[in-house]
């Protein structure tokens, strides 16, 4: 998990100085919830090939037809 910190925190986060384990671990706090919001992209931010700002566009989830019965290792369900 990544430290997202404010512009106050910052700075004694990247002070050299400061070694007092407590007083890191009092600024390693959970973001709150309204400062991060997940989204689903394409899977083309899976390779370095692609670089353009389609990447961060929020891309539809479509749910595969729901089927009657266990599908096998090679079924195919896309329609």
């Amino acid at each position: 998990m990544p430290a997202i910190l404010d512009e106050e925190r910052v700075t004694l986060w990247l002070d050299s100085s400061t070694n007092e384990t407590a007083q890191l671990q009092s600024i390693l706090l959970p973001a709150s919830n309204d400062l991060l919001r997940a989204i689903s992209v394409s899977n083309r931010v899976n390779s370095y090939k692609n670089n353009d700002s389609r990447l961060i566009e929020e891309a539809s989830i479509s749910e595969p037809a729901a089927v009657d019965r266990q599908l096998g290792l090679f079924d195919d369900y896309s329609e």
